[in-house]
């Protein structure tokens, strides 16, 4: 069963995509001292990941997928077959995508920001987040229906979130087990750090222990999602400018990762900069964490 993590923070451009991109590659290749299985979820309606690994697999964009095959369809119809009682079924083999430029141990399910719903009308993935939010006490589960149908495939899934709260988003939360906070080191990003380590213990609390089924909901979800740590990423230039970031109680990496711009060229072609040694060097320090924390378990990844 896939290990579970999800890559947010409220605040923008502080590299987290670009980092669960990176650490997805290094995870795959020998973080574990060994390769593993990694699937990346596109959880952010501007599909920025989901351009990245499209350029991966042969190069291609978004606008060359049909719609069957992007998380925004799986979604929308998981969301039917909730409201008409009808069970439906996917073809995941076509819907996967493997990153080939980057590692055959990545894969992704592309998001979409042309998905067409009712009316034929382009409502992407925002618009059908805000049909979801319409019904959530069903529509919190469908990232779950989805994880369930995929994770015995991989050792890990990654949901890259947006700077957002909604309802997937909450899914993400409830769902994974571990999560990270990429930060730049400024006041406001400092802030969002506090406010979105408490808004994820807060969602996990009103479900799954303030609920009035509480009992159901920890029972498919699971234990409240660790913070593994935070790590600051985009730094332009040397100086150690760390802020405020000490006042919060969680791990800090002592891994910078610097705005390189051979990083974003190559990101930006969907393939792995040979300018990233911060971004290995910070998946073995996450890869460390997570063997320590699962102690007996860890067999099953490290080998």
């Amino acid at each position: 069963m896939a290990i579970k993590i999800f890559f947010g923070n409220y605040k923008g451009g502080v590299g987290k995509t670009t980092s669960a991109f990176y650490i997805a590659h290094y995870f795959s290749k020998n973080s574990f001292g060994s390769e593993k299985k990694v699937l990346i979820l596109d959880l952010d309606p501007q599909c920025s990941m989901s351009e990245i690994c499209m350029r991966s697999f042969g190069n291609k964009t978004l606008d060359d997928l049909p719609q069957e095959q992007t998380l925004n369809y799986m979604l929308d119809i998981l969301s039917k077959s909730n409201k008409y009682s009808a069970p439906v079924k996917f073809n995941l083999k076509n819907t996967i995508k493997i990153c080939t430029d980057m590692s055959p141990n990545v894969d992704f399910i592309p998001t979409t920001l042309t998905y067409s719903g009712k009316d034929n009308t382009f409502i992407g993935l925002d618009g059908l987040i805000d049909d979801l939010q319409l019904n959530p006490d069903k529509n919190i589960f469908l990232l779950y229906e989805i994880v369930r149908m995929l994770e015995n495939d991989y050792d890990f899934i990654f949901f890259d979130c947006p700077p957002s709260n909604n309802i997937l988003t909450k899914s993400a939360f409830l769902l994974s087990d571990y999560y990270i906070i990429p930060y730049i080191s400024d006041g406001i990003s400092i802030k969002g750090v506090e406010h979105y380590i408490f808004t994820v213990n807060n969602i996990y609390d009103k479900y799954c222990e303030r609920h009035i089924d509480s009992n159901f909901y920890k029972h498919i979800f699971g234990a409240k999602a660790k913070l593994l740590g935070l790590f600051e990423c985009m730094r332009v230039r040397n100086e150690n400018a760390r802020g405020n970031i000490g006042v919060i109680d969680a791990k800090k990496y002592d891994v910078v990762v610097k705005n390189l711009i051979g990083i974003q060229e190559n990101l930006s072609r969907g393939r792995i900069s040979e300018e990233t040694g911060a971004y290995e060097r910070l998946s073995k320090q996450i890869a460390e964490d997570i063997i320590k924390d699962i102690g007996d378990d860890s067999e099953s990844i490290s080998n």
